[in-house]
């Protein structure tokens, strides 16, 4: 280590001297020297010490590297896929959109979905028109069975079984009209039920004219009974009914499962 006069800062030998050779001041013993200077030593700040060595970082062990590059190749793997499906979106063409745009693809079913309770009460309100209808044919039948079986049994005059029978004809003809305007929308094959008990009623009619043929050839006669398989008018009427119970049988076909379901009367063909 370097000596110096503390005086005038000669720099003095390294031997040990008791006087600057310069100014020739009194300097100390080397052993206080020594102690002088490790003094010092100590006073210096700890900023210009050297700092203590830092302990080394642990380094991440092997399981860990692997498990972090998995996981940083899966979410690329991921990116890239993402990226390959809207790729192929944006280049299809669906029907109704142009190339490059994304249409969005309808999925169809072939399950029919149930019928709502709005449905179910329309059916039961339009099937429920259609009953008067039948109850009004139902009485112009019940006419008709009392007028000929009365006449033909001669407990009738044969002009009150007239009467009879032409008060049957007008209410068929009511019903007739009042078929037209009802609507059977919702009703299935409502369209062909409707038609059936049309003819079924016209050709009831067509019957009823001719039993009333019948009963004036009574009349006429002024006998009675007579002979109807002889009389043409009777066997017209025979005819007639025929077609009418065919037409009878068809509406009821078609009337009486919707009338269970719905909670409406069932009829048979010869009540009508």
């Amino acid at each position: 280590m370097t000596r110096q006069c503390p005086s005038c800062g000669q720099l003095l030998p390294a031997q040990a001297v008791r006087f600057c050779v310069r100014c020739g001041h009194a300097l100390a013993h080397e052993d206080e020297f020594q102690a002088r200077a490790k003094q010092a030593a100590q006073q210096i700040p700890s900023a210009t010490r050297r700092p203590h060595a830092r302990t080394p970082r642990r380094r991440p062990s092997r399981g860990w590297i692997i498990a972090i590059t998995a996981i940083v190749v899966l979410a690329a793997a991921g990116s890239t896929a993402f990226a390959l499906i809207n790729n192929h979106r944006g280049r299809g063409v669906s029907a109704g959109g142009k190339a490059g745009e994304h249409v969005p693809t309808t999925v169809h079913t072939d399950s029919a979905p149930p019928p709502s309770s709005s449905t179910a009460s329309s059916k039961q309100s339009q099937l429920a028109q259609i009953t008067p209808l039948i109850r009004q044919n139902v009485s112009a039948r019940h006419l008709v069975g009392n007028a000929t079986q009365q006449v033909g049994g001669c407990t009738m005059a044969p002009e009150d079984g007239i009467t009879l029978m032409r008060q049957a004809i007008s209410q068929r003809q009511q019903m007739i009209s009042s078929i037209d305007t009802v609507s059977v929308d919702t009703i299935p094959d409502g369209q062909q039920m409707l038609a059936d008990l049309k003819q079924a009623a016209q050709q009831s009619i067509a019957a009823d004219q001719d039993f009333i043929g019948w009963m004036q050839d009574i009349q006429t006669s002024g006998a009675c009974p007579i002979d109807t398989s002889q009389d043409s008018s009777y066997q017209a009427g025979l005819q007639a009914s025929t077609q009418a119970t065919q037409a009878k049988q068809a509406f009821t076909g078609l009337w009486n499962p919707l009338a269970s379901q719905f909670s409406q009367p069932t009829f048979t063909a010869s009540q009508l």
